[in-house]
């Protein structure tokens, strides 16, 4: 049997190539086999693991080297600071939405309490989750998504972080049967990548109706616009969304053929925009 020690090294070296950050995919992984902190991975190396840790960590590996998310192999995923649960079949939080998380926040803080925020496509709820404990409950939430297993998985991250009661999960497509009351603001991080240009190994084990949207990416943001459009309380409530860079200049313009010079588009960072229409 390895010690700690050389169990860590030999990792490291195994995850060269299927991870960007094989050094901390290793800690994780070996964590998550031994139930040892970060720290005492470190002061007791010289400890050997037992047969039991030595096939759940050989199950890990082969599991990560298959390309499946740490996420998924630990059940836990960090965002905003926060820890969520997560669970194949529900796509995890990227760090670019605690980008959509902290545009969505400045605005925020400009409205009325109790003010209405509808967010589109919850997936795993960390988004309505986190605003709803940052600004400590003054506002409601309707959180919305056409999967219910991720409306499942939603709702137990909003009792973890002691928030179901602020926020309404509700199985809609988009903007189908509308919102329950008008929102103040809307955010919406939805499918938005192109099969064809990202079909890359590291996503694969995610489900591929979280990732992908036709129309080189854009089909549920034209269709989300072209809904929006139907909706007369949209007039004056930005949303903010989340696409990539190189397909800003292209929403830029389904967003200009629908509202005209009304339509307000601005790229806020990379990955973050926002579309306000004028009434």
């Amino acid at each position: 049997m390895s010690t700690i020690k050389n169990t860590l090294n030999n990792l490291i070296g195994s995850l060269q190539d299927v991870s960007s950050s094989p050094q901390l995919d290793a800690c994780i992984l070996l964590e998550e086999a031994t139930d040892m902190s970060r720290t005492s991975l470190f002061t007791q190396g010289r400890r050997h693991l037992s047969p039991g840790e030595e096939m759940r960590l050989q199950q890990l590996i082969w599991q990560r080297r298959h390309h499946y998310p740490i996420s998924y192999l630990t059940g836990t995923v960090e965002f905003y600071g926060r820890a969520f649960r997560i669970t194949e079949g529900v796509l995890s939080p990227r760090p670019e939405t605690e980008h959509l998380v902290e545009h969505a926040k400045e605005y925020i803080t400009s409205l009325p309490a109790n003010a209405h925020i509808l967010e589109i496509g919850t997936g795993t709820g960390c988004v309505s989750v986190t605003l709803a404990n940052e600004f400590l409950h003054t506002y409601s939430f309707e959180a919305t998504d056409n999967d219910a297993y991720a409306l499942h998985l939603a709702h137990f991250n909003a009792k973890l972080h002691n928030v179901e009661d602020n926020i309404r999960l509700v199985r809609r497509d988009l903007l189908r049967k509308g919102p329950h009351s008008s929102p103040h603001v809307i955010i919406a991080n939805l499918p938005y990548l192109d099969a064809e240009r990202h079909s890359n190994a590291s996503i694969k084990k995610e489900p591929a109706s979280h990732l992908y949207s036709s129309a080189h990416g854009r089909g549920h943001y034209r269709r989300l616009f072209q809904e929006l459009s139907r909706l007369s309380s949209f007039r004056e409530c930005p949303l903010f969304g989340e696409a990539l860079p190189e397909d800003m200049e292209a929403l830029q313009n389904e967003a200009k053929h629908i509202w005209g010079d009304t339509g307000e588009f601005e790229q806020c960072d990379s990955f973050v925009f926002k579309l306000n229409v004028r009434a």
